[in-house]
């Protein structure tokens, strides 16, 4: 007997639903064989339960940390967890002291270790950027010679050296090899949490960007040591002359031997031009401020300025805190 066209529609229907199981299923089968997936679905927080790391942020000066400097390191938290791929993580602060992280299922190693370390902070020297910094540093009362005729820099501005068979020192562009450039070229900051490429040794060039992925740089190796940071604190800038300005800026202090190592940095910086004058500084491989060198520092007191707002200034020196 004929089949009536209903019949016909249903049964087409469900031969289709057949096909569309199966095809899941064998997608589901080649993740588990192929790719670690695992045939049941993954919980979130709320419903697998989960491991929670409690963190006790401490700054570099022994101070007690404030509620907003607690926020500020939920940040820097936050974009570590993100960094490590971790989904469905839930960052609280506890009291006025600690930091709850609360992640689903069981971490690995690699990423207990990358929640729970100290912020790393470099001092890089820039070696090539898409774009120049606004912002500067220098002597307390130092004023940038490009806006203020009557300042001058403390030395005669540099050509760009040549690059030459192997670096002479931080600055040098023979750290920019063919290939290095050629992995600048393609680099893109929006994948730079997922690719891990801002991570480098301590005496290697180092490929990486602003935290918001507005500028591309290539920095030379590390010259300080975040740990070389004694203090670091914001506050309205004061003049040349004395005088207190309504511009916002930031003021570190190194220890003994920060103060020699930027007192030689700075001197070599001050003398190049370009994207070579600016210092950059690191946080856990993405760069947080790389201003242009005005003046040398020798007292291993310099202050950054620039395109400051309270909040932003307050938020950087808690990060050269954190990471100090």
């Amino acid at each position: 007997m004929a089949r009536t066209t209903t019949e016909r529609k249903a049964i087409r229907s469900l031969v289709w639903l057949l096909v569309i199981i199966i095809a899941l299923i064998a997608a589901n089968g080649a993740s588990v064989l192929f790719n670690n997936g695992q045939w049941t679905p993954k919980l979130a927080l709320d419903l697998e339960g989960g491991t929670q790391i409690t963190l006790s942020p401490q700054l570099s000066t022994g101070e007690a940390v404030t509620p907003e400097q607690l926020e500020r390191a939920v940040a820097i938290i936050r974009q570590r967890v993100d960094a490590s791929g971790v989904s469905e993580a839930e960052i609280n602060t506890q009291g006025n002291q600690n930091i709850v992280v609360s992640i689903p299922g069981e971490p690995d190693d690699e990423t207990r270790e990358r929640i729970q370390s100290s912020a790393k902070l470099e001092f890089r020297p820039v070696l090539a950027a898409d774009l120049p910094s606004p912002d500067m540093i220098g002597e307390e009362g130092a004023e940038d010679p490009a806006t203020d005729p009557s300042a001058s820099p403390s030395a005669e501005p540099s050509a760009a050296p040549s690059p030459t068979a192997s670096p002479t020192d931080a600055s040098d562009l023979a750290w920019i090899t063919p290939e290095l450039q050629e992995q600048f070229d393609t680099f893109d900051c929006a994948s730079l949490s997922a690719v891990g490429a801002n991570v480098a040794p301590t005496d290697e060039p180092l490929i990486t960007c602003e935290q918001d992925g507005s500028i591309k740089y290539i920095l030379g190796p590390v010259e300080v040591a975040g740990e070389r940071i004694a203090d670091a604190r914001a506050g309205l800038v004061t003049s040349s002359t004395g005088v207190t300005t309504n511009e916002w800026g930031v003021f570190m202090e190194f220890d003994a031997e920060g103060t020699a190592q930027f007192r030689a940095v700075t001197e070599r910086l001050v003398a190049l031009v370009g994207v070579q004058n600016q210092f950059a500084i690191v946080l856990d491989g993405s760069v947080i401020s790389a201003p242009r060198t005005i003046s040398a520092i020798t007292d291993g007191r310099p202050q950054i300025s620039g395109n400051f707002t309270e909040e932003s200034a307050l938020t950087l020196a808690d990060q050269l805190k954190f990471g100090a």
